[in-house]
């Protein structure tokens, strides 16, 4: 926190930690974080198991949320209205199209 004349003011920091090793790296691993990401607060963050992209989700608890999303190496890709108050999880999924749409025994090799 950062105080401001009277005010108060959070600051996030985002860090990551290494299970493997027990390591804390305590440096902001976001590398173009906005500043109002930076003082804002967080409601959500998820990890898309598919790219590794990382989506932020913040929330005022009084006007629809945003969700910023960064790729694996923490460079911002994309802010974007959550369309609901406090953003609090994220679902990924994985889909196999042709599969999806019936069409994989056309697009799979023939055997003769």
């Amino acid at each position: 926190m950062t105080r401001i004349g009277r005010l108060t003011r959070r600051l996030n920091t985002f860090s990551s930690y290494d299970v493997r090793t027990g390591t804390l790296n305590s440096s902001n691993f976001l590398n173009n974080m906005p500043d109002a990401l930076g003082s804002t607060s967080v409601y959500m963050m998820e990890v898309n198991p598919n790219n590794g992209d990382i989506y932020i989700g913040t929330s005022d608890y009084k006007t629809n949320g945003d969700i910023y999303r960064f790729d694996r190496n923490g460079k911002l890709i994309e802010k974007f209205s959550s369309g609901g108050i406090n953003p609090n999880n994220a679902v990924f999924f994985s889909i196999d199209v042709p599969s999806l749409l019936g069409i994989s025994r056309f697009l799979s090799p023939r055997v003769t």
